[in-house]
């Protein structure tokens, strides 16, 4: 199977103009668009994202995505009241989604949150992880970062953590 000219739907709950979005969506984007993958990517920003110096980031942002074969959507992130705010972006993300699935010709999505958090080890950490790392690898799944490693790794580590996994999932295509 080729990624090359793939058309995938990238969903991140998780705004581009913040830091997670920054290092842990768009770092991976890039690459696999390189390789060729078609995105779309629909994301939630926070408000900050709206003012007048926001938008002018947005939009220097679309533009640098567009050149990198990366097509950016994004919708504000509503925070509270929690629940009917989460309630109203999914059905609002669902809507959107649907309509570039359709527009794009989409093959698949993708979608998540990243949420800031520390691993915590219990006893039978290290067998129940090789358990569940052994059946996404016969899963043809690959993890990557804090929470795929399910250990504490500083930001570098989590990076070269990332390009280790592209790098597997670009040599198993090619294979």
């Amino acid at each position: 199977m080729s990624l090359e000219g793939r058309r995938v739907l990238f969903i991140s709950y998780n705004g581009m103009l913040q830091p997670l979005g920054q290092t842990q969506v768009l770092t991976y984007l890039r690459e696999l668009a390189k390789r060729g993958v078609k995105f779309t990517l629909l994301s939630f920003e926070r408000d900050n994202a709206f003012t007048p110096a926001g938008a002018r980031e947005c939009a220097t942002l679309k533009d640098e995505l567009q050149r990198q074969g990366i097509e950016w959507h994004w919708l504000r992130y509503h925070q509270r009241p929690s629940l009917p705010a989460t309630l109203f972006d999914v059905v609002r993300g669902i809507r959107v989604a649907s309509r570039l699935v359709r527009k794009n010709e989409i093959e698949l999505v993708h979608a998540e949150e990243i949420l800031p958090a520390y691993v915590i080890y219990d006893l039978a950490h290290g067998r129940n992880v090789a358990t569940i790392r052994e059946w996404l690898r016969e899963q043809r799944i690959w993890t990557a970062g804090r929470f795929g490693e399910w250990q504490y790794l500083n930001m570098d580590h989590s990076m070269a953590s990332g390009k280790a996994a592209a790098e597997a999932i670009l040599a198993d295509v090619s294979a």
